[in-house]
Parts: structure tokens; sequence; C-alpha cells
């Protein structure tokens, strides 16, 4: 193929597309003078929103045109589709008209409405951005990367300004902030990208917010604290804007909820073990059927604890919690006595603290079943809670980092194909190997405990 004729032929669709394009525009602008409806009606709207201010421009002599070139150009129909050619079109025209000050054809203002156009067209990728507010969170560095296009950051509307975040979107998060009691000054936010396709053209990539949710859950594994998000807002930052990706939002707004509770902190030493357990948390999800355990309700009942609506519910967590261990390490029979014999041989690092942790879990899970079958024993007959019952609702901070070493552990077993440990081993072959030193040492090193 010849280079210079493909090169000569490329330029000419561009230049048909644009001058049919000033052709509609120069129509659009003379039909919004002599009708009805204020240029604002037009300016900046939304393409294939409002069907009767559409066709006050489809139906113009030009547009067909305009229609037929757009599909026709390589460009648009690998990367968008040529059945889109008609929303480009029509978003071409509403992001003219939004940039007029009166309905009069402005040749400057086109030129530089078809440069960003087509720089826009021209863009091989997308790229989908995230925003949400951080609770419950502290640090001493401005910025934490986290890595995979996640960042925790301080909060800076000029700074969120220039990368594209519009007014609108920053009088939400200021919003959720004062309404929500939003008590950090944080935010973070996700990147994602994807090559253009007309696949993904009207696509509202969800992985922005998975993002952020995956990076959730590896602060909370890594350390103890009440750190959450609230709503998280999207935006596909463009050079021209297609009308797609503006005010949608995901997740529960922080005015719906309660999300105070204990502090979370974080500094740059910490990223390296943040990062390592949001990779191996991708890892996973890649093989979950892999599990020799439910970790995946072992991680939805970790999740939860945080998730509560309200943190005053210490019972609801606490039943959460111990869920999470059942999940791992749960059995039919002599369930208390198991439980805590499993969780105490597995965690601890000594004779010592296997009794601590024994004493610990054999607790917990006498106040769970109490919670979970109608609380009566939980009170004295004034009404209040009995000591014991107490002591584990109010202090959970040791059951807590049962559960999320539990968790890391069985997630490197899950992510690793170098051990014997399958889900026979832990049916069948557990509690006798807890019992014999050198093959539990086995186990725990193979969970990253040793």
């Amino acid at each position: 193929m010849d280079p210079c004729g493909e090169y000569n032929r490329r330029t000419v669709s561009e230049s048909s597309a644009k001058e049919a394009l000033r052709t509609l525009t120069e129509q659009a602008v003379q039909q919004v003078a002599a009708g009805d409806h204020p240029l604002e009606y037009f300016g900046g709207a939304t393409a294939l929103y409002d069907t009767r201010r559409d066709e006050a421009i489809t139906k113009l002599s030009a547009f067909e045109k305009v229609r037929t070139e757009l599909g026709a150009l390589q460009i648009v129909q690998d990367r968008y589709g040529e059945s889109e050619s008609e929303r480009l079109a029509l978003q071409f025209v509403y992001g003219f008209l939004g940039n007029l000050s009166e309905p009069n054809f402005d040749l400057g203002i086109f030129e530089t409405t078809w440069e960003a156009f087509w720089e826009e067209l021209s863009e091989p990728e997308w790229t989908w951005l995230g925003l949400a507010n951080l609770a419950n969170f502290r640090s001493e560095s401005r910025l934490l990367d986290i890595g995979d296009g996640i960042t925790i950051r301080a909060r800076s509307f000029e700074e969120l300004a220039e990368m594209g975040w519009d007014e609108w979107h920053l009088e939400q998060l200021e919003r959720e902030f004062f309404e929500g009691g939003i008590n950090s000054s944080y935010i973070i936010l996700t990147e994602h990208r994807l090559p253009k396709t007309p696949d993904n053209f009207v696509l509202i990539a969800p992985s922005v917010y998975e993002k952020a949710v995956h990076a959730l859950l590896a602060l909370r594994l890594f350390k103890d604290g009440d750190v959450a998000i609230g709503r998280m807002w999207h935006l596909r930052p463009a050079s021209f804007h297609f009308g797609l990706g503006g005010g949608l939002s995901t997740g529960f707004p922080a005015s719906r909820t309660y999300i105070s509770g204990k502090e979370y902190s974080l500094d740059e030493s910490d990223l390296p073990s943040v990062r390592d357990l949001y990779d191996t948390l991708l890892r996973y999800e890649g093989a979950p059927d892999r599990a020799s355990v439910n970790l995946n309700l072992a991680l939805r009942s970790f999740s939860d604890i945080y998730e509560r609506r309200s943190l005053f519910r210490d019972d609801t967590r606490l039943v959460d919690a111990v869920t999470a261990v059942e999940a791992l390490l749960g059995t039919r029979v002599e369930i208390t006595f198991k439980l805590a014999f499993r969780v105490a041989s597995i965690l601890g690092n000594d004779d010592d603290d296997r009794v601590r942790i024994f004493e610990l879990m054999k607790g917990y899970y006498d106040t769970r079943s109490r919670v979970v079958h109608g609380g009566s024993e939980l009170f004295n007959m004034q009404g209040q809670l009995k000591d014991k019952p107490r002591r584990h609702l109010e202090n959970q901070e040791d059951l807590r980092d049962f559960v999320r070493r539990l968790l890391i552990g069985f997630l490197r077993l899950t992510v690793s194909s170098e051990h014997e440990f399958d889900r026979t081993f832990f049916e069948e072959r557990l509690d006798s190997t807890l019992l014999h030193g050198t093959r539990r040492s086995e186990l725990r090193v193979a969970m990253g405990l040793e």
C-alpha cells in the first residue's frame, strides 16, 4: 500500500468531514436564531437524551452528509462504531453551540471546537476516573500511591479541578464532607484506561469503583482502623466530551450512613505491604475456585465488619468477625473448642501465645453464640451487660487481628501452588497436622506466618 496515497485519502476524509460539520453548524446557528428555544437549550446538551431537541438538528439538510462522512472515517469505525456517527455529529453541534455567547456563527470557535473534537477522536484510549471522600484516615504524606492507578491524596479542590473534575463534582464532594460528617482531609482517586473500541464507547467502567473496593480491603487487611469511603463519583476526562461519563456515581453517600470510627493511619513506609496485599487480592480474583476453604464468605464477612451502617452495633460486628473465622476453619461438631484450637494452633507463635489465643477465641465465640441465640444471657437482672460479654463486645481488636492474619494466610495459600494444603487437607487432616510441631510449622510457612 502506498503510504502517501493512504495519507492523502485520510486527509481528504478529515477535510470532507470538517467541511460538512461547518455547513451543519452554520445551519444549526440559523435554526437556533429563528427558533423558539434559546441558545442555552442546545449549548452543551447531551446527544440522544432529548429526542425533540435532537430532531431540531437531525432534520437540517446538512445532517445526513455529516453522519455519512463521520461514519466513513476509519478511526470512527475502529474506535466508536459507524452506528455512533449520529451521536458524534449531534455532540459536535451541541459542543460548538455551547461555546457561543450568542446565536451567530463564529469561525474561530468552530476551529477550536473541531481541533478538540478531532484530538479526542484520535486519542486511542479511554480514561475513567473515580473520586470519593475517605473517612477516618490520617497520614503524614499528602500523596500515597498504591499502584494500579490508585492514589490517596490530601483533598485539594484546585488540584482536582486541574484533573478535569468540574464545579458540580466538587460541590457534591464538599456537600458529602459536611453532611456525612467526614472526619478526614483525604480522598481516594482511581484511574482506569482501556483502548477505545465500539464495545466500550458508552461503557461506564466499573473498574474505578472495584479498584477502590480492592484498595480498601487491602488497607483493612493491613492494619486495624475504620477506614471507609463515601460515594464514588465517575468522570471520563476528554479533550471533547461526547456526552458520556458525567455525573454518575457508585456506592452510598456518607450522609445516608454513619462512617465514624477508629482512625486509620498510613505512611509511605507502609505502602509496599499494602501494594503486596492489593496484588494478592487481584491474583485471588483470577482464581477464586482454587481456595481450599470458603474464602469468599470470609472476605465478605470481614468487609461487613466495616460496612455496617452503625458502628455502635458491636454485637453484629462481632458476629461478622466470627462468621469469617467459621468460613475459614469451622466444623460441624465441638465448634467452640475446635475453632479456638485451630485458630490458636495456626496463629500462635509459641505455647503461651497459643494458650492466649485459645482462651480469647473461646470467649469471643461464647459471646457470639449468646448474641445469635437471643442474647438474654448477655444481661444481668438490671438489664446491664455482664462483665465478660461486655469485654468481648467492647474490645474486638484481638478478634479482628486474628481474622486479618487468617485471611492473609489463606489468600497466600490460594494464589500459590507450591504446597499440598488443598481442600481435602483442610477437611480431613487439619487437626492431626496441628498437633504435630513440624507439620504445623510447614502449614504456617505456606501461609506466610513464619
